[in-house]
């Protein structure tokens, strides 16, 4: 991806955590690649959207993203380098600014990043039954911890 947006731009609002609305975006993928859940942590007041997916693929995974920002006013996201986010600029096009952390440092995402469930979770249960307030609840206690 080209001239995409760094973490480094964002504004001291977005750092600082002065408002809601700014998000962490990631991906949890379950035990053996099965089922696949799109998060979204407000950096403020750690609200979180969740969203099962059948796959990985950047036109899903940017839809779910903007289906959030329909159901929440979303001011920025900051993002990973996963290819699953390439299609960044349609988010940008829906007046969301987008942010990317610097290749390897997970910690510049950290309301995202660490999040409560090992690799080898099995999403896949979570995933087929579309049961996503079970996440989130684990999601929700384990970050306000």
């Amino acid at each position: 991806m080209l001239n995409k947006p760094s973490i480094h731009e964002r504004p001291a609002v977005i750092n600082n955590r002065e408002r809601t609305g700014d998000f962490e975006s990631d991906t949890i993928i379950g035990k053996d690649h099965k089922g696949v859940v799109v998060t979204n942590v407000c950096r403020k007041s750690l609200f979180v959207q969740l969203k099962a997916l059948k796959n990985r693929k950047t036109e899903a995974m940017i839809d779910a993203l903007i289906d959030f920002s329909k159901a929440t006013k979303i001011h920025s996201i900051t993002l990973d380098n996963g290819t699953e986010f390439e299609e960044y600029q349609r988010l940008i096009d829906k007046n969301v600014e987008v942010f990317f952390a610097a290749p390897y440092c997970s910690n510049q995402r950290a309301r995202n990043e660490n999040e409560p469930f090992a690799r080898s979770a099995n999403i896949y249960r979570y995933a087929i039954n579309e049961d996503c307030e079970a996440i989130k609840a684990k999601f929700q206690r384990a970050k306000q911890s």
